[in-house]
């Protein structure tokens, strides 16, 4: 997203900067939901033999954070946001499919159960859509400034 952000900076390209802005909004999103989910719930993952309705709920240890599944809500997040660029068919196949390829990944790899994968994929759904429907205002100028701060520097970016 950085190196999406810089291109469109160099190149001038107000498009491409708000594409990398709206898969940053999605990212934080998505995670921040998934976070809460995974602590909260600390579902066991499938590898460690326990019933699926098994969890250790309000702990951050990997073992007991299958619920939901990240990977997945990250690449739902990141294909509905591009799926959302192009009004073309074959363009959304795409971006999906690779979304989906990710999450049968988890489950063959016994990561994640599938209730996981699904619910990670609607996370990623619905935050990448929550971002791309976002009225933004039509800026086309981007400011940056670099200003003193009590530590060091601040740095600015409006767009």
């Amino acid at each position: 997203m950085v190196l999406l952000y810089g291109y469109g900076l160099i190149t001038d390209d107000n498009n491409t900067r708000k594409l990398a802005v709206k898969l940053a909004e999605a990212t934080a999103l998505a995670s921040s939901i998934t976070l809460v989910s995974k602590i909260t719930i600390g579902r066991a993952r499938p590898f460690l033999d326990k019933d699926i309705y098994y969890t250790n709920a309000f702990t951050i240890k990997d073992d007991y954070n299958s619920f939901p599944s990240e990977h997945t809500t990250l690449a739902f997040a990141y294909s509905t946001v591009m799926a959302n660029e192009v009004d073309n068919v074959f363009w959304k196949i795409g971006w999906y499919s690779l979304a989906g390829l990710v999450g049968y990944a988890r489950i063959y790899h016994n990561q994640h159960w599938f209730s996981d994968v699904l619910m990670g994929a609607a996370i990623g759904y619905f935050s990448g859509e929550f971002v791309s429907n976002q009225n933004s205002t039509e800026k086309e100028e981007t400011l940056i400034k670099l200003f003193p701060a009590p530590n060091g520097f601040a740095l600015q970016i409006i767009f």
